[in-house]
């Protein structure tokens, strides 16, 4: 059976005890160091399967700049102390006083292969990894989903991948945006209405709520909605019932409900323009999702994504980009997030010979190749004035 490396630092016998078995993971090759300036040094040559850290009393900074530097990257349990201490997304906690069979199935959870995509969600970082296990945790239980971030970071593939996922897979999947629709025809879409409802309204039609039904209904940018369709909308989360715009006749659906948005509603709440029951009711789960400057290790898998996915129709033989591009990639900040991203790469392959096979730097726009996310920033106000 071929052996695993396991990195450990903190020899002492409080933690050679906590060792994984080799019966559970395998063999390990396990190599001891006294600090963190040993692993930089060797893991510039080799890569373990594990790193294993006893954190001491104090502060112990070069071993937290260590963690910080490898997570995402590497495998990493901590045994330290009785109290969790401050670690990044993705780093697996032990107290000193742990059993062996809680190492092992914590080692054991550790080295599943970390999945590169979920249902189009492209990522392998630790924040996306936390957002593949809400995911799959929450897809079939049919609660209502509140999904956050910023514009861009792909807030319909979660919803589509809850939708997908779940025991309604063969019902409609409708999705609304409700920041595209003008304030007084939003309800109309919603729960429709009747002939004669309104000037203009020359025939019934029915709402998105009746065509979800069965399904999963996707209303993104909850934030936009006026008090009046919040109200009704309760209702329907409350009830499952509603009337059409003009109508008497109560309408029963069964939808799944799942939200997005890109602002606070938390402030919203505080400034009064959005009801704190409706949004207890939409935030039974939060899917947060981080922006792509928080997961920089995940742009080269989606250039490569969208290459294979963009390349073909642009009939451009380009499978990568150059490592002097791919650097710029990497260090932009990205204020667009992943639809930013994905205009960027479609520029590049319009800009490239026809024989091209790699993305070069003269091929990315100039906050690209200059790393000025901050030119789309307002104008900073002048000293002195008011804002």
């Amino acid at each position: 059976m071929v052996s695993r490396r396991l990195f450990l630092i903190g020899d002492d016998p409080r933690i050679r005890r906590l060792l994984p078995s080799a019966e559970r993971a395998g063999p390990w090759e396990v190599y001891s160091f006294r600090d963190a300036a040993q692993v930089l040094a060797s893991l510039g040559r080799d890569r373990p399967d594990l790193l294993m850290v006893r954190l001491p009393g104090g502060a112990a900074e070069p071993l937290h700049q260590l963690i910080a530097r490898v997570a995402g990257h590497l495998p990493v349990l901590v045994i330290a102390g009785e109290h969790a201490p401050d670690l990044p997304p993705g780093v697996a906690w032990l107290p000193e006083t742990t059993s062996k069979e809680q190492v092992d199935a914590t080692v054991l959870r550790l080295l599943k292969p970390e999945r590169d995509s979920l249902a189009g969600i492209v990522g392998r970082s630790a924040p996306m990894q936390e957002v593949y296990r809400l995911i799959e945790r929450v897809a079939p239980t049919g609660a209502t989903v509140l999904i956050t971030g910023e514009s861009g970071t792909g807030k319909e593939l979660v919803a589509r991948a809850l939708h997908r996922l779940s025991a309604r897979r063969d019902g409609p999947f409708v999705a609304v945006s409700c920041a595209a629709l003008p304030h007084d025809l939003l309800e109309s879409e919603l729960f429709g209405h009747e002939k004669g409802a309104f000037t203009g309204a020359h025939w019934q039609k029915p709402g998105r709520f009746e065509l979800a039904d069965g399904g999963t209904l996707f209303l993104d940018e909850i934030g936009e909605i006026t008090p009046a369709t919040q109200l009704k909308l309760l209702r329907v989360l409350q009830e499952r019932e509603f009337e059409r715009v003009g109508g008497v006749q109560t309408l029963r659906v069964d939808v799944r409900l799942i939200a997005a948005t890109n602002q606070r509603l938390e402030r919203a709440v505080r400034a009064g323009t959005f009801r704190l029951d409706l949004y207890y009711r939409l935030r039974v789960v939060q899917i947060e999702l981080p922006a792509l400057r928080e997961r920089p290790e995940d742009i080269p898998l989606l250039v490569a994504h969208l290459l294979a996915r963009f390349a073909p129709i642009a009939g451009k033989p380009v499978r990568g980009a150059t490592d002097a591009a791919m650097a710029l990639l990497t260090r932009y900040r990205w204020p667009g997030n992943v639809r930013e991203l994905e205009n960027v790469i479609q520029r590049a392959l319009v800009l490239a010979e026809s024989d091209a096979e790699w993305i070069t730097p003269e091929l990315l726009p100039e906050e690209v190749r200059t790393g000025r996310s901050d030119l789309f920033d307002p104008p900073a106000t002048p000293a002195g004035e008011d804002r």
